[in-house]
């Protein structure tokens, strides 16, 4: 479970937002998203807010269903950092021997 400011939530992202306009708004959709891909997504999640909220509520659930954007980070594969920063010192290490051979002939 991802640690969340207040305690757990449900993350949701959509990963096709493209192939939802092109189907709902056909090629005047598709054409309007690559306009303003931006607007259209943001529209995709707002009707997505509605619709959620209106099931819960038709579930019993009080619920509080939010648009936010959330950092990138959340998405990461851990020590992600960590990796990066091995592999950069051992390329870093590599270079100064290599140069070291070069300069000095050993």
């Amino acid at each position: 479970m991802t640690n969340v400011p207040g305690g757990p939530a449900i993350v949701i992202r959509v990963k096709n937002v493209s192939t939802l306009i092109a189907q709902q708004g056909g090629d005047t959709g598709s054409l309007v998203y690559k306009l303003a891909p931006q607007t259209l997504t943001n529209k995709v999640y707002d009707e997505m807010r509605t619709k959620l909220a209106e099931g819960l509520v038709q579930q019993g659930v009080d619920a509080d269903v939010q648009v936010a954007s959330l950092p990138s980070t959340i998405a990461r594969v851990p020590n992600t950092d960590l990796l990066t920063g091995m592999a950069a010192g051992a390329l870093g290490v590599g270079a100064l021997l290599l140069i070291k051979r070069l300069v000095t002939g050993r």
